[in-house]
């Protein structure tokens, strides 16, 4: 029997099953009711009363806010009414008390059970109950953001300003190649006419053996971004950075830094330096970045006495290396920057470079890095520290004492009193609150053990900085600076640290290694094992080494690197076979 009002019972009534009616059906109504109230109109649209059973069985309820679209039903309450008039009795209120409980909460500005409200929607409804408190924070957010927006700018403007200081535009432009602030010059620095520069319709082609030097005022920090292209794989150039003044080194030419692109056939990049009265010396080495065919983008910047150097392919990143962090930086004083042509055809398509202008207010940090520019080691340490001496808890003197640590621990070894100097630094580093350099601190530590072969202590203070932050590139730098030769036990430490970082390219050239062992399950695609005394390749067979570098030359491809790994291995069985020897053996012995 069925007893009810049509359009205000529960399917289960209007079935008939009255077994099946409990306090939830009653719950029904109470949300019909309150569907009616909302609406001003009966849930079920009046009918036949067979139809609109009907339409209860079917339970076709449509939404309060659908059925009179014109009137402003709050979406709380229209979830209250929805869940109170569920079709099926599981999915309405339990009591009669939480159907109370989310009219209440609505009243009273919170957020319903039924409407399940995400955190968002319950800050708001928090905010609109404590409207004029939420206003008065939001005008304070407003007032701090803009002072601390304007003394963000304040100090941009006092530190520096980013200048244009050229923006030379190549593809598409069919014309010889003049612009101001730019000489050519032959392969012996002699002045060139340019007659061989010549835009065409893919850039500028680099004519062999001329260089192009911009012949700009480069100040502290710089950045230059060029897009090139290369038409085959073994098309390279070259990158120098240089100061233009009587500075020489061993080989005559003037101090600074050589990047060489897609060198030995298109398979690797090198970096050199060049210091006064030395021989150059490589940095770092990686597999080469150039593409053949693909308009590539090169990004070479120097900021806070750092060079670094980014590869895109498109918008792609393939490549980001650091070259100097420990080395002291080039002179501020008429640094170039010239391009040429190593082998192949490379084009230009743009060159920008900016410059950040000097700073609008000074500090007498400026006399000490004027030193340090021109590699006066000792009388920039003393500026340094009569700085911290003079001007005490000033912001710059944290500045200046990071300085003189790098000063006494790697740039002047020659100094006599060098531990001296490093002991008393450091204890008036120590004394400073909240010091906000002591991560380079500890990285100038780990490079001053390593260069002087203290490599247990050196390997100890590595471990706590990659247990700090395991992305550091500490041992790719390390490996830069010179040292004595590693021993056994000193290269077991030194391997395992290498497999804790996450390496695709190694130059382990002149370490003294004597295994390769300790690389297996690495993925390498480059690596550089020259200057060792490795007699064992096998643990390298698994690698997908595409340029492997050893005493025996360059392979590059993964074919021939694999076949120069397969005759040295055949050519150690061979011998062990003969003479009855290991591979461990004839290292050991090597």
């Amino acid at each position: 029997m069925m007893k009810g009002t049509p359009g205000y019972m529960a399917p289960e009534q209007a079935a008939g099953q009255n077994t099946a009616k409990d306090q939830r059906t009653d719950i029904y109504a109470l949300g019909a009711i309150l569907y009616a109230m909302l609406t001003l109109q009966p849930p079920i649209e009046i009918k036949s009363v067979d139809e609109m059973v009907q339409d209860t069985l079917c339970g076709a309820i449509i939404p309060p806010r659908e059925r009179v679209p014109e009137r402003e039903i709050p979406a709380a309450l229209e979830a209250v009414v929805m869940k109170a008039m569920s079709f099926y009795p599981a999915d309405r209120y339990e009591a009669v008390s939480e159907i109370r409980h989310d009219v209440t909460a609505f009243l009273g500005g919170f957020a319903t059970k039924a409407e399940r409200a995400s955190t968002a929607r319950k800050i708001l409804l928090l905010l609109k109950r404590h409207i004029i408190l939420a206003v008065s924070i939001f005008v304070l957010m407003i007032l701090l953001g803009g002072m601390a927006i304007y003394a963000v700018r304040e100090q941009k403007l006092r530190s520096s300003a980013w200048l244009p200081l050229c923006d030379l535009q190549w593809k598409g432009v069919r014309k010889p190649f003049k612009n101001p602030g730019v000489s050519f010059r032959e392969a012996d620095m002699s002045l060139a006419d340019g007659k061989a520069w010549r835009s065409m319709q893919n850039g500028l082609q680099l004519p062999a053996g001329q260089w192009l030097w911009l012949d700009l005022p480069l100040k502290s920090d710089w950045r230059l971004d060029l897009q090139h292209l290369v038409e085959h794989t073994g098309d390279s150039f070259e990158i120098r950075i240089q100061a233009n003044d009587q500075t020489v080194g061993a080989d005559g030419r003037p101090v600074g830094f050589v990047l060489r692109f897609g060198v030995d056939g298109g398979t690797r990049d090198i970096f050199y330096r060049q210091e006064a009265g030395k021989m150059p010396e490589c940095l770092i080495s990686h597999i080469s970045g150039l593409a053949p065919g693909v308009v590539q983008s090169t990004i070479l910047r120097r900021e806070d006495g750092k060079l670094m150097l980014e590869m895109y392919h498109g918008l792609q990143k393939s490549k980001k290396v650091s070259l100097i962090d420990f080395l002291p930086p080039l002179s501020e004083k008429e640094t170039q920057i010239g391009i040429r042509l190593i082998s192949g055809r490379v084009r230009l398509q743009n060159l920008r470079l900016t410059n950040r202008g000097a700073a609008k207010q000074t500090t007498p940090l400026v006399a000490a890095d004027a030193l340090l520019d021109v590699h006066l080691y000792s009388a920039a340490l003393k500026k340094y520290l009569n700085i911290v001496k003079n001007y005490g808890n000033a912001s710059f003197c944290d500045d200046a004492l990071l300085k003189s640590y790098q000063i006494a621990a790697l740039f002047a070894p020659e100094f006599p009193q060098r531990d001296d100097d490093m002991y008393m630094i450091k204890k008036m580093i120590l004394q400073r609150k909240n010091f906000p350099y002591m991560h380079r601190v500890r990285e100038i530590d780990a490079a001053y053990l390593w260069m002087s072969g203290r490599y247990q202590a050196a390997f100890k203070l590595v471990d706590q900085i990659l247990e700090q932050e395991p992305s550091n590139d500490i041992l790719s730098r390390l490996v830069t600076l010179r040292r004595p030769l590693l021993t056994g036990p000193e290269q077991e430490q030194f391997y395992a640290l290498l497999r804790r970082s996450d390496f695709t390219s190694l130059d382990l050239s002149g370490l003294g290694l004597i295994s390769l062992h300790a690389l297996s399950g690495m993925k390498l695609a480059y690596l550089d094992c020259s200057g060792n005394k490795i007699s064992d390749y096998s643990p390298l067979l698994r690698m997908p080494l595409r340029v492997l570098v050893t005493d025996d030359g360059i392979f590059a491809g993964r074919m021939v690197v694999r076949r120069y790994l397969l005759n040295k291995v055949h050519r150690i069985q061979k011998y062990n076979n003969k003479n009855g020897a290991t591979a461990d053996g004839v290292a050991r012995r090597n």
